[in-house]
């Protein structure tokens, strides 16, 4: 049933986000009907999203436990291929965010900020109301990270970081990418209180 859901939202939003292209076949992933659409979607697969804000790796007390992402990544090589196809592009971000992997487009996003600031702080604050982005953008570190081939080697399912220093300028970026969307996020409510007065 997952997997037929999945290949519907998939399906539907790139016939219908595509009739929502610009001149040069590009899709606007700010415009307000594509959110609109990922919302509708959103109330609908609440346990999908839900995955979404469980980080890869959580540490409670004595015991370390392991998202179903970070576990299918650990174990599945042909998926772990599947997701670190560099270089990334908004096409990906699209695909993900279609497939409701808020997480994988966050980490797509975070390779794409170097080049691509203010489009990646316009489409995340985008979905910033719909979304905990800032959560959401570094718990994809947490998930993410420990298997992208550039930071890691997997061996027997278990990743060992090879360079932790491009994994820390990851996370480095999700919280600068997390700050800003909380900055903008507090202009707009101040605007709004000024409105109200």
């Amino acid at each position: 049933m997952y997997m037929y859901k999945t290949l519907l939202i998939i399906v539907f939003c790139f016939f219908s986000l595509g009739s929502h292209a610009q001149e040069n076949d590009t899709i606007d992933l700010t415009d307000p009907n594509v959110i609109s659409k990922i919302k509708r979607y959103y109330d609908s697969t609440q346990e999908v999203i839900n995955a979404n804000y469980t980080p890869g790796v959580i540490k409670q007390n004595d015991s370390i436990y392991f998202s179903d992402e970070y576990l299918k990544l650990a174990n599945n090589s042909l998926y772990r291929d599947s997701v670190f196809l560099k270089p990334y592009s908004f096409e990906n971000v699209l695909e993900a965010l279609a497939d409701l992997e808020l997480q994988k487009a966050s980490w797509y996003l975070i390779d794409l900020y170097p080049k691509h600031k203010e489009l990646v702080i316009k489409v995340l604050y985008s979905y910033s109301n719909l979304f905990q982005v800032d959560k959401i953008i570094v718990f994809s570190v947490y998930t993410y990270g420990f298997f992208d081939p550039e930071i890691a080697k997997i061996k027997n399912g278990t990743p060992e970081v090879i360079r932790p220093d491009l994994l820390e300028e990851k996370l480095n970026i999700a919280k600068e990418i997390s700050t800003a969307i909380n900055y903008y996020k507090s202009l707009n409510n101040q605007s709004k209180d000024s409105i109200k007065k």
